[in-house]
């Protein structure tokens, strides 16, 4: 057993004995291999992998999948995840089959590939494991790693970061999100490297060109014409400063809480009172202030309704999705912990990110981008000019996997992405 595919199991043998993901994750390795040969006995016939953590990462690489079945139906596309989280969504997903990769000795990563035995496998952006890597090379299984991107700060680019390094190298080829991540690797010797874009862009548009709407708050806003402000996935340090300046500015304002429990929810109704309601109690007569969406799944329709957008997580770990509101053109504030996220790097230095941490940096970044034509229109431009530049990732990272792996290498200019 390789050293990180044993330490991976070990741990997640001692976590077996407690609650919560990593007993669920020790459990379902257990005939994890026995579920994917018999998935494969129903697949016959052509199968491409690609590998995810979780939601997001499948979330990423959703366009390109599409793509892929659009111009191959009989192709059969696999899935394998690590995290737990994916088990209430993958029944969702236009795959045909999704389980966990296979963690065990390399004998047993060496009789998955060759069971499922695919064109290639990608994995996308993060998750490298070294064992299933270098197995895979050994097989002659063609691995990508799609949609990556890389900082100075990651142990590979350190002193220490020669193993890291060794593994990057068994990828066939890397199809990273930005020149950076591109100029990082060729610094450690891969060469093996191309610019593709980030296909979350493709698939946040994708929504965003969804025919939604919501005859309540359409209502809502005609009735009171004042402009409105999403606040998304927020936590109580962003709800709070929102209840400070709310009464400040004539606007109205639609706030969607990250966690949907109802002492969450309550605390969010609180704040405002009768001023504000949730959406699944709302009806024609309200005249407040404040929506709380209390539905999952819709708030990435809802951002249609503003005019900008507020994104939590910036004061806890790290700020949640960005791209879903640009993508309607909404410029964004956060709180100060922005991530690793390409996105928000690049807004907060072109002006279509601004960044607050009290009540009155929320304030005055309100007013300026809302009042202030000329501060609206920077920060409008540089929205635009990410999702112009990051845009159709997804096609190319298809046209490379066509060239390279199918018969049929048509040109790919009468798919829309």
């Amino acid at each position: 057993m390789g050293f990180v595919n044993g330490l991976i199991r070990f741990a997640g043998y001692v976590a077996g004995w407690g609650n919560g993901k990593a007993r669920l994750w020790y459990q379902a390795q257990n005939g994890v291999i026995e579920r994917w040969t018999k998935a494969i006995e129903m697949l016959p016939g052509d199968r491409i992998v690609f590998h995810v953590s979780s939601v997001g990462e499948y979330e990423q690489i959703v366009p390109v999948i599409s793509l892929l079945k659009k111009r191959f139906p009989d192709i059969n596309v696999l899935v394998s995840y690590f995290s737990p989280s994916v088990e209430k969504f993958k029944h969702n997903w236009n795959v045909d089959y999704a389980d966990y990769l296979p963690f065990g000795n390399n004998n047993d990563i060496r009789n998955w590939i060759r069971l499922v035995n695919p064109k290639f496998i990608g994995f996308v952006k993060y998750d490298h494991w070294p064992d299933h890597l270098r197995v895979f090379k050994e097989e002659g299984i063609p691995v990508y790693s799609i949609a990556s991107v890389y900082s100075e700060s990651d142990y590979y680019f350190k002193w220490y970061g020669l193993p890291g390094r060794k593994f990057l190298s068994y990828y066939d080829y890397h199809l990273v999100q930005d020149e950076k991540s591109r100029s990082l690797l060729e610094l450690i010797g891969i060469e093996n490297v191309s610019v593709v874009g980030d296909p979350r862009v493709d698939r946040a548009l994708e929504v965003a060109r969804t025919v939604w709407s919501n005859s309540l708050i359409e209502r809502w806003m005609d009735r009171h014409r004042l402009p409105v402000i999403v606040a998304g996935s927020t936590y109580c340090p962003e709800e709070e400063l929102i209840a400070e300046v709310s009464d400040k500015l004539p606007v109205r304002w639609i706030i969607a809480p990250h966690e949907l429990s109802h002492k969450r929810l309550y605390e969010v109704l609180a704040l405002w009172g009768d001023d504000a309601v949730f959406l699944s109690q709302m009806n024609e007569d309200f005249t407040g202030k404040v929506i709380i969406i209390d539905r999952p799944g819709i708030l990435k329709y809802v951002y249609r309704y503003g005019k900008l957008a507020i994104i939590g997580g910036g004061f806890t770990k790290q700020i949640h999705n960005i791209l879903e509101p640009i993508s309607y053109g909404l410029p964004v504030l956060t709180g100060p912990k922005l991530g690793k996220f390409l996105e928000a790097r690049y807004l907060s230095q072109n002006g279509g990110l601004k960044v607050f941490t009290t009540a009155d940096e929320l304030l005055y970044w309100l007013q300026l981008l809302l009042f202030v034509n000329a501060e609206i229109d920077r920060s409008r431009r540089a929205v635009y000019e990410y999702i112009n530049t990051f845009r159709g990732a997804s096609r190319r990272i298809v046209k490379f996997l066509v060239q390279r792996h199918f018969s049929d290498v048509r040109q790919l200019s009468d798919i829309a992405v």
